[in-house]
């Protein structure tokens, strides 16, 4: 499961639907869940799927505001920060044996590009601001056309 957003304790509030997603998914016996998100108190069963420098980046991320903070309010930087993310999602998506990829946030799927691994994306109301954007409602229509999703 990847996401841009997790808290990092209990009193966080950033997040908090991925933690609680991440635990019911958790105490499923037939699931076994590796979890790319920023730094937070994992439930059992849960492992990280994020290298320590992914980490360190990540909550690098999660203290800036996110990625969709960075979009609105610090563009120049949002710009190289939307390609790191990519970037390293996509690593993790090849470095992880996957039956399938839960993928929050649209972005997110668009490094499964190349790969026919099924995925269930889930979207949360600010996404669709995204397909605003130049090309990403063709980019996310490429990567969905390769797979069950």
């Amino acid at each position: 499961m990847a996401s841009t957003s997790y808290p990092e304790n209990a009193q966080d509030w950033r997040g908090r639907f991925i933690a609680n997603l991440a635990a019911a998914l958790a105490r499923r016996e037939d699931i076994s869940l590796a979890l790319f998100a920023p730094p937070g108190e994992l439930p059992d069963n849960v492992t990280a799927a994020a290298t320590p420098d992914d980490t360190r980046w990540l909550k690098w991320l999660s203290q800036q505001g996110g990625i969709a903070h960075l979009i609105r309010n610090r563009r120049m930087i949002a710009a190289v920060t939307v390609v790191q993310l990519l970037a390293r999602l996509g690593r993790c998506y090849r470095r992880q044996p996957l039956d399938v990829a839960h993928v929050n946030w649209l972005q997110n799927a668009l490094p499964l590009w190349g790969t026919r691994t099924p995925a269930l994306i889930t979207v949360l109301g600010s996404d669709f601001g995204l397909l605003r954007l130049p090309g990403m409602k063709m980019a996310l229509r490429a990567v969905l056309r390769q797979r069950r999703a």
